[in-house]
């Protein structure tokens, strides 16, 4: 630790050897002056605990060299303790005081009281330096933090573009070849192909989820939504699942038939589809049911009180294990992992999400029984429409009438191959761009009804492009075309920050065939040039 200065002034040099004879201690660092110029000179140099300065001396006295010290930003706060062998009447203390004193001493020095007073202020000042030692580290921590936060975002942002970009072939081109004539046997393979990447894909999910979860980077939207509409494409999806196993999969929504909520619908979506996905795998004769409860609120806009409950007659949880459900790669028994499969991962996402949202997620449990996973959220209810709810699942609908042209814009040859392949499904003509420029010039040669950008792209990105292409239509009185953008991150705030760029929607990859479809026939418009 560095050392404790004190600043002694005093005119006689035989003063000065004596205070340092019985000041002189480990770690104090005594400054000798005898005279107020050169106790400023030492202020300047040197950051002062305590200045003890004798009041008579010639030229500058010590009341004089304490009213510039307090005019001075530097030593305004330094404590001083006046020594003097003059008389004590009550003006020359005032002077003293006002000067800036907190102490006087009289000679002869009373040594105890010297050595007591001057130890008070060596500890507080050493605490001083504690303090500030203690608060640099939590700032240089603090930053740390900050600067390994952002490595991991920057790593979890770049995985999973890695790890999206080809899980984006592999399910686009299996999906469409879903859509294609197939034999029995073919489309068996085709959708066990397709089934087990997108398996992949939400194991994918739940480790980024997880990993952005703790570093608290989960950014919730907030957009009108129909829960029952919810629900319902919940229901159709997991439907055939609950026919293979024979199981009776029932909703009650009659409670919320057509209300709308605020509120992150892909989000609650996800937290639904695992609770329902849960209660399915782990029964295998009976029942799931989900019972829809809600508290009206007392006029619109303001806030409902939802309870979601996904009752199951399935293998149920054993007492000793219902408290550890919620955590990370934990399930009811090791066996059960072998049995049926998953990560541990699910449920732990899906009380993190409820409880980001400001409800809960709570679980009742009978072994051998069943089990009834509740989910309470507070929901603010709106009249505002709400966009329909998509789910791959869906059937696409039939290609516009009269499709206009989409460019493309993409780098990666394969998902070239399946935005393509796509287009063509739906019906659309298109352009494709490989590169940022070749994008912009294309954009301002001709004329699209929407223009596919795909982000992360090497040179100039989709961000970038973007700016280029509205710089453009600008400078040529051009209407401004709807740019939707495609990235593979799929992190937080990615859809905000295409809003920034200048895009007017953001669609992740893999790209999902029915939202794809439902944002082009939002955008396209029949009176656009083909």
């Amino acid at each position: 630790m560095e050392p404790v200065y004190f600043l002694l002034v005093d005119d006689l040099e035989e003063n000065l050897i004596a205070l340092e004879a019985l000041l002189r201690r480990e770690g104090l660092v005594l400054l000798k002056a005898r005279s107020g110029q050169e106790a400023l000179e030492l202020l300047l140099k040197h950051e002062v605990a305590l200045a003890l300065v004798d009041v008579q001396m010639p030229g500058m006295d010590g009341f004089e060299l304490a009213e510039l010290m307090r005019g001075t930003e530097r030593t305004r706060t330094i404590p001083i303790i006046f020594l003097t062998a003059g008389s004590a009447d009550q003006q020359r203390r005032f002077r003293g005081y006002e000067a800036g004193a907190v102490d006087f001493l009289h000679k002869p020095i009373e040594t105890d009281i010297l050595i007591s007073k001057t130890k008070v202020f060596y500890e507080l000042y050493r605490q001083k330096q504690e303090v500030a030692r203690l608060l640099n580290e939590s700032r240089d921590y603090a930053a740390a933090l900050k600067a390994a936060d952002a490595r991991k975002d920057e790593f979890l942002a770049t995985m999973s573009h890695e790890i999206r970009t080809p899980m984006n072939a592999i399910l686009g081109l299996s999906r469409i070849l879903q859509m294609q004539p197939l034999n029995d046997e073919q489309a068996k393979i085709v959708d066990t192909l397709h089934s087990s990447a997108n398996s992949l894909l939400l194991l994918i999910n739940d480790l980024l989820d997880i990993s952005k979860m703790e570093a608290a980077s989960v950014i919730l939207e907030s957009a009108p939504f129909n829960l029952s509409e919810l629900l319902q494409a919940i229901h159709d999806m997991l439907s055939v699942k609950a026919m293979d196993r024979g199981l009776d999969f029932q909703m009650h929504t009659s409670a919320i038939e057509g209300m709308h909520f605020m509120g992150d619908a892909e989000r609650l979506k996800q937290i639904l589809v695992n609770l329902c996905s849960n209660a399915l795998k782990f029964t295998t004769e009976g029942s799931v049911k989900v019972q829809v409860d809600c508290t009206p609120p007392v006029a619109p806009d303001t806030t409902a009180h939802v309870t979601i409950a996904v009752t199951d007659s399935g293998i149920g949880i054993a007492p000793d294990k219902i408290a550890s459900v919620f955590e990370k790669f934990v399930q009811a028994d090791s066996s059960i992992s072998r049995q049926y499969g998953g990560t541990g991962l699910g449920l732990s996402i899906s009380k993190n999400l409820a409880e980001a949202m400001g409800g809960s997620l709570s679980v009742a449990s009978e072994l051998n029984v069943g089990s009834t996973f509740t989910l309470q959220l507070p929901l603010e209810v709106t009249d505002a429409t709400s966009s329909p709810v998509t789910i791959e699942q869906r059937v696409p609908q039939s290609a516009p009438a009269d499709a206009p042209t989409i460019l493309l814009v993409e780098d990666h040859p394969p998902n070239v191959l399946v935005a393509t392949l796509c287009l063509q499904e739906f019906g659309y003509s298109y352009d494709v761009a490989g590169s940022g420029p070749e994008a912009v010039e294309k954009a301002v040669s001709n004329d699209y009804a929407v223009i596919l950008m795909d982000v992360q792209m090497p040179g100039m990105t989709g961000f970038e492009a973007t700016a280029a292409i509205r710089e453009e239509h600008a400078n040529q009185g051009k209407s401004p075309v709807t740019i939707i953008g495609m990235t593979a991150h799929a992190m937080a705030g990615d859809r905000e920050k295409c809003l920034e760029a200048g895009m007017d929607d953001y669609i992740s990859k893999p790209l999902n065939l029915a939202e794809l479809e439902e944002l082009l026939a939002r955008y396209c418009s029949t009176d656009v040039p083909a």
